[in-house]
């Protein structure tokens, strides 16, 4: 398996919450969830019981997550299904949590899921410029699907992924007005 495809994977995991619920998410911050993910696990007190099982959910779900990208499938089907293997991670993961674990982790996904809407929000996209911006992200998740037909060395491939991701990126931009490009800046710059 390509390692681009994973990191596809994992750039299409960080907006599938806005997703379930019908809306897409336009712009995240992938890196503000891992850092929240790992100070939510260390306040839940974990047992080492908890901790060893979470563990193995993470494996399981990260080889159905493999499994899923080697299918040939459009975005929305991709995200369909990503969606459905998260909502059988979270049946599992409420298993091996408390109530009072359950609620924590359910109070701080809701804080996360009203940020993302309130920036959303503000940022303030036209209907005209989700489209533009959704048909990108189609355009560029179909260029990442290609290159794993190339015969490249895992380096190549990374170095392909980034530099699409970067294009993707750009793309995206120009498709904001100033004054929305300017807000994200802003908010790009408070999660530094």
């Amino acid at each position: 398996m390509k390692k681009g495809l994973i990191i596809l994977t994992l750039i299409s995991l960080l907006s599938i919450g806005a997703f379930a619920q019908g809306k897409e998410s336009y712009f995240y911050g992938g890196q503000q969830k891992n850092v929240m993910k790992k100070n939510l696990e260390k306040n839940l007190n974990l047992t080492q019981d908890q901790k060893t099982k979470l563990k193995a959910l993470r494996e399981e779900t990260k080889d159905k997550i493999k499994a899923l990208s080697s299918e040939d499938q459009t975005r929305e089907e991709f995200i369909q299904n990503l969606q459905s293997i998260k909502n059988d991670q979270k049946s599992e993961l409420n298993e091996i949590l408390t109530p009072a674990q359950q609620k924590m982790v359910e109070s701080k996904e809701a804080a996360v899921q009203k940020r993302r809407e309130d920036f959303e929000k503000k940022l303030n996209l036209t209907d005209e410029q989700k489209s533009q911006i959704s048909s990108i992200r189609d355009e560029y998740y179909q260029k990442m699907r290609a290159l794993d037909t190339e015969e490249l060395t895992d380096a190549q491939h990374k170095k392909e992924i980034a530099k699409l991701m970067k294009e993707e990126v750009q793309a995206r931009n120009e498709v904001l007005t100033a004054q929305q490009k300017s807000f994200l800046r802003s908010e790009r710059n408070k999660m530094r």
